[in-house]
């Protein structure tokens, strides 16, 4: 999860580009709640699938949750740039987030 000054979100994406863009510059302060002080860890209880813990991240147990959302949800396109279907990961949208809604540092810090 990112979590910014202006609140979180849980996607990453990278762009290719030319353009000059200025880098920011890295925060100075912990901004998870519950690193910081202790105070939170909202976000481990919404997590369906037991992958986001106080101790860390089990990207694998959240894929098997993916996979099924893939599955189940054909309806919002591919989460891959396969849409032939002759891939069988361009099923569906994998995607879940219930880890980010609601929480805190949703809508601000």
């Amino acid at each position: 999860m990112l979590i910014t000054k202006v609140g979180c979100c849980g996607r990453y994406n990278t762009i290719v580009t030319n353009l000059d863009v200025k880098a920011d510059s890295p925060l100075k302060e912990e901004l998870c709640l519950y690193k910081k002080n202790g105070s939170c860890g909202i976000c481990v209880k919404h997590c369906p699938s037991g992958a986001l813990t106080l101790d860390g991240y089990d990207r694998h147990k959240c894929y098997i949750v993916l996979r099924k959302n893939g599955e189940l949800y054909t309806e919002f396109g591919s989460s891959y740039t396969d849409e032939s279907g002759d891939d069988p990961n361009s099923v569906g949208s994998e995607v879940c987030g219930k880890c980010v809604v609601n929480t805190p540092c949703t809508f601000f810090i």
